[in-house]
Parts: structure tokens; C-alpha cells; sequence
């Protein structure tokens, strides 16, 4: 199953949990057997039969129990890679082992290991098989390292299939929450010829509640209300100065203005000004003291 035992250590190096995790050696195991779940499609390129043989110890391949989806490094692989006496497998960072012994498991913590008692903590490193038929590009250098050739899915798309006896249900819309018409395309913009509006300047709109406008429709026509958003004071009011009709579009000016420096009295208001259509006017553009506004990005109950 192992390409080569140099690819165990190549796979150390990628499959790799974060270095600041450390545990006990029952919580690496956990952490070894639940690691490689974390990536999608994983079983395309990391074998996953049961019964993996992950323990190697005197040239000899064996199954332990303890670890089904990930391994560690064995101590075995970890001398074999060693050249004068040190290691690319050791960065710094001391971590546990599968070589056991008893209620101890040799620890990398240096260019050495040490047997270690079980309940210590130390960090996690995860080794894994590689499919035989994966492909793989790089140096497995640190600017060049290893990289699996992606696997497309020769598995044809199936689109998912309706029960026909299960009655649809429509969804219900929020009778208290205002209807947000479709924006046609503005490039095919068609104005109602007989489109009249009025207007109400200086009122509350409590769903605006922070600047912006907010169109919805009504059982007799299209309302634009154009919003300050929630004011700390009173004293704050917003009129509509211009509606302009074209064949263009509409557009709708507004302006507002703030209270004197005399203002003390604390009350939360939310000015605003409404122009109500006889229909929906369709392609629109709404202005506060000059500026394009846009929606606002937050409402309250109305």
C-alpha cells in the first residue's frame, strides 16, 4: 500500500495537525483517526480500507487497532530518515509516536526520542497512505512540496427527482414585513404613462433604520419611503424636494436637515419622507441631498 516509506514522510508533512494541538496520546489517537474526514474527496487520494497497517517496527508492516483512519510516525521511520545524525523530520516541535511501550510512547523531541508517560501532552502528527493510483507533482521541498494532481469525478451529474406524491408547499411571505418588487432589466426600462404619485414629507418610518430608502407595494399603489435611518433626537426631518418623470426612469430627490445646536431633548425618531405611486414606477433612482442611496442594510418592524 505504501508507494515508498519515503512517502510516509511526505504525507507527514502535509497531513499535518496544527502545531499548537497538544494532547494526551487517547486524545492524539482520536485526533489522527478523525483528521483526514476534515478534507472533502479525501477518499480519492488517501487509502481508507479498514484494517490499515500503520505500525512499522523491524522492517515489518502490522495493524494496530487504535488507529483506523491515521497513524503516527513510527520510530523505525523516523531513524531510517535520519542522515548525520539529524532529521528533516524534526522542526522543533515534540510529538508523540506510535512506538509504545506499555503505559509509555516514544516521544520525537529532538534528533531524539524518549519514552513518555501516556497521560502527557505533546503534539500530533498524522500519517497517511496514498492511493497507488494518485498522482503526485513537486520536490517534497519546503518551496516545492508534494501536491496531489487533482481527481475530476467521471460520475455523471443526476439532478434530484420531485416525489410526486409529496404535496408542495408554497412558501408563506411575513404579512408584517414589506414586499421587495423585482428589479426588472435596466436596460429595458418601461414607465407607466399614467404614473402619479403624492407626497408625505416629514414623517416616522421605523423600519428604516439606517439611511437609505425602501420601496413596497400596497393594495392601492407603490410606496418609496426615503429614510435618516434611527436618530439620537428630535429635530431631524426629511422632505422631497423633486419628483422627475422621463422616459428614462424616475427619479426622486429628497433632502433633510438636522436639529439646532439648541436641540436637548433625547428621543429616538426615524425621519423620513414617502412618495406613494399609483403603480410601480418600475426604474427608479432615489437621491438624499444629492447622493444615489441604495437599500438599507438594516430594518425594523414596521
Amino acid at each position: 500500500m505504501k508507494k515508498v516509506l519515503i512517502m510516509i514522510f511526505a504525507l507527514m508533512l502535509v497531513v499535518n495537525v496544527n502545531a499548537s494541538i497538544m494532547n494526551n496520546y487517547s486524545d492524539s489517537i482520536n485526533s489522527a483517526n478523525s483528521y483526514i474526514e476534515r478534507f472533502n474527496d479525501y477518499a480519492k487520494y488517501i487509502v481508507s480500507d479498514d484494517n490499515i497497517k500503520f505500525k512499522y517496527e523491524n522492517n515489518v508492516l502490522s495493524y494496530n487497532s487504535n488507529f483506523l483512519k491515521g497513524g503516527f510516525l513510527n520510530l523505525s521511520e523516523f531513524n531510517i530518515s535520519k542522515r548525520d545524525d539529524k532529521t528533516y523530520l524534526f522542526t522543533g516541535q515534540k510529538y508523540w509516536t506510535m512506538t509504545e511501550s506499555g503505559a509509555n510512547s516514544n516521544v520525537i523531541t529532538s534528533y531524539t526520542a524518549e519514552l513518555k508517560s501516556k497521560t502527557d501532552t505533546y503534539g500530533v502528527r498524522v500519517t497517511e497512505y496514498v492511493n497507488s493510483d494518485v498522482e503526485i507533482t513537486g520536490k517534497g521541498t519546503y518551496n516545492d512540496p508534494w501536491m496531489f494532481v487533482k481527481i475530476e469525478s467521471n460520475e455523471p451529474t443526476i439532478p434530484d427527482t420531485p416525489d410526486p406524491n409529496e404535496p408542495t408547499i408554497p412558501d408563506t411571505p411575513d404579512p408584517d414585513e414589506p414586499t421587495i418588487p423585482d428589479t426588472p432589466d435596466p436596460g429595458e426600462p418601461t414607465i407607466p404613462s399614467d404614473l402619479t404619485y403624492t407626497i408625505e414629507d416629514n414623517t416616522s418610518c421605523r423600519f428604516i433604520t439606517t439611511q437609505g430608502y425602501w420601496p413596497s407595494s400596497t393594495a392601492n399603489g407603490f410606496k418609496i419611503s426615503v429614510g435618516l435611518g434611527e436618530m439620537p433626537t428630535e429635530g431631524y426631518s426629511v422632505t422631497i424636494s423633486s419628483v422627475n418623470i422621463s422616459s428614462s426612469g424616475v427619479v426622486i430627490n429628497a433632502t433633510s436637515t438636522s436639529p439646532g445646536t439648541n436641540q436637548t431633548l433625547q428621543k429616538t425618531t426615524y425621519p423620513c419622507a414617502v412618495v406613494t405611486f399609483n403603480q410601480n414606477p418600475i426604474n427608479y433612482t432615489v437621491k438624499l441631498n444629492g447622493r444615489i442611496l441604495s437599500l438599507p442594510e438594516g430594518t425594523a418592524d414596521m
